[in-house]
């Protein structure tokens, strides 16, 4: 793909190419998030041999943990967790060149340049679950085409195995089973769907073998499966659909209008398997206000937008292709000026108070930590172990007295530095954040973390 990009002569190619790196460049500054603290965290804890949702909770499936081990033979620092991210849409982006080939010839450069373009304004930049999750779902896609073409029965296993692969890095790609299994049914290839569901079947029996050798499968469903869908409030549908998509969707509407126009454009069987396969399954899962949920649409928007484009091209339709042209354009330095003032004005001084905190924290080598939600980022950096089995604590594990025991696990401890938010009420454990204030020392303050340190 890259002799490709290199010997590329469309323009528009290289200038969303130019912007995606520009983007990312600067979101290589942005100071790590709590999920992905708990994520690296989780994946120095099984290095240790700590078994999850056992030794320590979460509610994701195990792909992320096994996969965040990694950093234990990387230097401990943001840019080596943001370096990884960018490998893995390297990756992402050479499936997507491969996919939008497959699903109109000549159109794989530009929808990996979108991809790459799109990812950093919908944290496809950070260290979560939906990054490598769409990485299966599009190799997934690409075995089914392939399959479509050569009728080779062992694309469909492959299939089936990236399917299963998705659903460990997080659960709700199962809907996207049900999608692909629909397309079978629709085919009547009942011996297709057999092969689908044993590829299904390797990884998810390898993984039901390791949770039963090690007797936590039922912490693991009740982690993973009962408490998600019993422990989270209801959201609204509008107020979640305005929260985490509104924001950036006027970062990106250029690519999204032209995705569904090429949808009515292109009424070809692949295409259509293209948006149910990514489309389709968020419709049920629109009941929190993230914008990394929204990842899992974006392949649809990388390809559906550069086959549009393709097309404008191809057909001499030059008026549109020019406007289409000149949005991209004037949309992508109005997002470069917004994005040099958030790398300006928030990540790069959140970015440098991090590696600064977590260089203090360190060097308190007998002091035990405890952080805050979102400040769970410091057990990396700072390279300290959790006090607790609960790495952050809310409604998810309230049942469990996560907050009791996590308060006495504190007070056990002879010296212990806490990172807890400045504003008063912001963290979810108000028990804690009282203990905090009436029993240990404020070390340091600044408008959004302080560090307290035990009197004793």
């Amino acid at each position: 793909m890259l002799r490709y990009f290199g010997q590329s002569k469309n323009f528009l190619v290289h200038l969303v190419l130019f912007f995606g790196i520009f983007f990312y460049t600067l979101s290589i500054f942005k100071p790590l998030n709590q999920d992905e603290g708990v994520f690296i965290l989780a994946g120095k804890l099984l290095s240790l041999h700590q078994l999850p949702y056992k030794d320590f909770f979460d509610h994701k499936p195990p792909g992320v943990y096994l996969l965040s081990m990694i950093f234990n033979h990387l230097p401990i620092s943001i840019i080596t967790v943001r370096l990884t991210v960018l490998l893995t849409n390297l990756v992402i982006c050479f499936s997507i060149f491969r996919l939008s080939n497959l699903l109109r010839n000549g159109t794989g450069l530009l929808a990996a340049a979108v991809w790459l373009y799109l990812s950093t304004f919908y944290q496809g930049n950070y260290f979560l679950t939906e990054t490598p999750m769409v990485l299966f779902l599009i190799l997934s896609l690409i075995s089914y085409c392939t399959y479509l073409k050569s009728k080779a029965h062992y694309t469909i296993i492959l299939c089936g195995i990236f399917l299963a692969i998705a659903i460990i890095f997080k659960q709700s790609a199962i809907i996207n089973l049900f999608v692909m299994a629909i397309f079978l049914l629709q085919k009547k290839d009942f011996k297709a769907l057999y092969f689908l569901f044993l590829g299904i079947a390797i990884p998810t029996v390898l993984l039901t073998l390791y949770l039963l050798f090690h007797n936590i499968l039922n912490m693991a469903i009740e982690q993973i499966i009962l408490l998600n869908l019993s422990s989270y409030p209801n959201e609204n549908f509008l107020d979640v659909v305005l929260s985490s998509f509104g924001g950036t969707l006027k970062r990106t509407w250029p690519f999204w209008i032209m995705a569904f126009w090429s949808l009515v454009k292109n009424k070809t069987r692949l295409y259509f398997y293209a948006f149910a396969f990514f489309v389709i399954p968020l419709l049920f899962l629109l009941n929190r206000p993230y914008q990394h949920y929204w990842i899992q649409l974006l392949p649809f928007v990388a390809i559906g937008s550069a086959i549009l484009l393709t097309e404008l091209k191809n057909q001499k339709k030059l008026l549109p292709h020019a406007i289409a042209i000149s949005i991209i354009i004037a949309t992508s330095l109005i997002n470069g000026i917004w994005s040099m003032q958030i790398y300006k004005k928030i990540d790069k001084p959140k970015y440098d108070d991090q590696v600064k905190i977590a260089t203090k924290i360190r060097k308190n080598t007998d002091s035990a930590l405890y952080t805050e939600n979102q400040f769970i980022a410091y057990y990396y950096l700072a390279s300290k172990l959790p006090v607790s089995k609960y790495l952050y604590l809310g409604e998810i594990n309230k049942s469990y007295n996560a907050e009791e025991e996590v308060t006495q696990k504190i007070n056990s401890y002879g010296k212990i530095i806490i990172a807890w938010p400045t504003v008063e009420d912001l963290a979810y454990a108000q028990k804690i954040e009282k203990n905090i204030k009436q029993t240990m020392s404020l070390e340091f303050s600044n408008e959004y973390l302080s560090i307290y340190i035990s009197a004793k």
